[in-house]
């Protein structure tokens, strides 16, 4: 199968650049793309050859956050987490910019205020004198142009829409905290509320444990998994029966938070030389309720939902191929 024409020049060293992108997105992606004349058929389906160009940017780009090839010995290696957390994030960022019309651009600030719509907008808006202070009117400025260009703001809207419940429940629960919980790993219970009475009676029996920041002391036992015979399996083990999970007000607070605090990873390595607290047992310091605390984020977890979430992004853009039948009952 031959992939479409449009993409670049019909030179033969753009074909050998097209093959190698090729060969990687299935690299990247082999739960999707089982081969490569998959990832072919898949990219001759776009609608728009932009996307389809972007497409194959980011399987390329994703392939390179997670393998490293050593030319020396011929061998591949997995890269460092923190490479895949700030490479990630820059592949959340591209998709969230994306039109059906190809890739829209950040706009500064002040070049957004200067645009023509925006001035006359707001133009209209002072003199009606809607806005008590000059700083109210500076805050309705700001609230918008957050709300079209603020990277931060970009990614949690277009995570919020492309993402399931449980997608968002399992980024929360990458970012885990140590926090002081009632010690009741051996004992058994019979029900919740001698959970509670035994905690009430011994409130010096406590231990760390790491865990989300999801998780609320006061109410500990909404976060308990108790096996058959009534011990404790443990926190945050039970997925189905989790607390955010029922209140989707509380999954979408939780969700918002965590997706920050990544998005705050990232900018600290860029931007201030500072690791991301990636790994099993790296620990590092960060802001947590407004207090310095130590935080543990397993990168490997978001692998699979970042997968799922090209696929899903880019299947948006595939053209739908209709059958007979289905054109039939159209016309009928």
């Amino acid at each position: 199968m031959e992939i479409r024409n449009d993409l670049s020049p019909q030179t033969l060293e753009n074909q050998k650049h097209l093959q190698l992108l090729i060969n990687n997105t299935q690299e990247a992606l082999p739960t999707t793309f089982s081969t490569t004349q998959d990832v072919i058929r898949y990219v001759n389906k776009f609608r728009d050859p932009k996307i389809a160009k972007l497409f194959l940017a980011v399987g390329n780009y994703y392939n390179a956050a997670k393998f490293y090839k050593c030319p020396q010995y011929n061998n591949t290696l997995e890269t460092s987490p923190f490479t895949l957390l700030i490479m990630t994030i820059s592949i959340i960022e591209k998709m969230a910019s994306v039109e059906t019309n190809g890739v829209k651009n950040w706009v500064d600030f002040y070049d957004w205020v200067n645009r023509r719509d925006v001035d006359e907008e707001y133009t209209q808006v002072l003199r009606k004198g809607k806005f008590r202070d000059f700083t109210s009117f500076i805050e309705s400025l700001k609230g918008r142009w957050n709300k079209e260009f603020a990277n931060t703001t970009k990614i949690i809207n277009f995570l919020r829409k492309t993402t399931t419940n449980e997608d968002k429940q399992t980024l929360i629960c990458t970012i885990k905290y140590p926090q002081a919980t009632p010690d009741l790993i051996n004992q058994i219970f019979t029900s919740k509320e001698e959970i509670k009475n035994y905690v009430k009676n011994n409130p010096d029996k406590t231990t760390v444990t790491i865990l989300p920041g999801c998780f609320k002391p006061r109410e500990y036992w909404k976060c308990l998994s108790i096996r058959p015979d009534g011990s404790i399996k443990g926190y945050c083990c039970d997925k189905a029966n989790c607390p955010i999970r029922a209140d989707e007000s509380k999954l979408d607070k939780c969700f918002k938070e965590t997706v920050k605090s990544i998005y705050e990873f990232r900018n600290k390595f860029i931007h201030d030389l500072q690791l991301p607290p990636i790994g099993n047992s790296v620990l590092y310091e960060v802001q947590n309720k407004g207090k310095y605390t130590t935080a543990e984020l397993i990168a490997t977890e978001i692998k699979p939902v970042i997968e799922g979430l090209i696929k899903k992004f880019f299947d948006n853009y595939q053209l739908s191929i209709k059958t007979k039948k289905d054109k039939q009952n159209k016309l009928g």
